[in-house]
């Protein structure tokens, strides 16, 4: 981290992110058995940097379970409360107001509504708002996250900090193994997986991924492997010391021979 320091700046330091790298094992730790790595992310200028944003990925679409009318345009939707939950600042006049139910009756938030009143009503004209009755009688508002937005781009989310389910350790072994009928020519080779994750966060269909510590090549399998999901145009610069590769990939060669 120090020497990223030096060659980026502190000012573009973003973030320090934790990969889960493996599972199970660790019984020949004295103490703690190490699960875990670090990530760390540096921006090439901070103030220029754009926000990033990640697919939800397969498990969190299922959240999406409700249909209505706009469903040939923002796809299925899931229900947000419009109230606010405690401990939020409630020094907010223009959050208070009662919302009018569907039998005439009138709800006041104890904490803050989530949006405007003029947002709210927008969105209660446009068929945005579920109007749920509990069983004790007293009416729930929701908001309707849809799926796809108005130019029909699925709705994406920020990147966790906690990297669990992007591969693991012996994932990135398994990988050269296919490539290698079994043979394992370098060591500790990152998951193809876990680059691409990485890849997603801030790369488009037209960027140029550089690697100076190319190893294993993993950045390179997961740059092409990334095209053939969305058909981008990536391109990969690798960069590693011809003579490591030379040996490695000659030692194999000769193993089958």
């Amino acid at each position: 981290k120090l020497i990223l320091n030096e060659i980026f700046g502190t000012d573009n330091f973003i973030a320090q992110l934790v990969w889960k790298k493996k599972a199970g094992g660790g019984s020949d730790s004295r103490y703690f058995a190490t699960d875990h790595e670090y990530v760390l992310v540096y921006a090439k200028c901070e103030k220029l940097q754009e926000k990033f944003y990640v697919d939800i990925g397969e498990k969190l679409k299922d959240d999406y379970e409700y249909r209505d009318l706009n469903y040939e345009k923002f796809g299925p939707y899931k229900k947000r409360p419009m109230q606010l939950p405690p401990g939020l600042e409630t020094d907010r006049p223009n959050l208070k107001y009662a919302i009018k139910c569907p039998d005439g009756t009138e709800l006041w938030t104890p904490v803050i509504w989530k949006w405007s009143e003029e947002t709210f009503l927008k969105a209660k004209r446009e068929g945005k708002i579920d109007f749920i009755k509990g069983r004790n009688g007293k009416w729930q508002i929701y908001t309707k996250m849809y799926l796809y937005d108005e130019d029909g781009e699925q709705y994406k989310t920020k990147p966790r900090s906690l990297l669990l389910d992007v591969g693991l350790t012996r994932d990135g072994n398994q990988n050269l193994k296919d490539l290698f009928n079994d043979e394992k020519p370098f060591n500790y080779p990152k998951p193809v997986n876990l680059l691409k994750y990485l890849l997603s966060i801030n790369s488009d269909k037209d960027s140029i991924i550089l690697d100076s510590f190319a190893g294993s090549g993993t950045t390179g399998h997961a740059v092409l492997d990334l095209n053939k999901d969305d058909r981008g145009n990536r391109k990969f610069i690798l960069i590693e010391m011809e003579d490591n590769v030379a040996k490695e990939i000659t030692s194999v060669r000769i193993k089958k021979a």
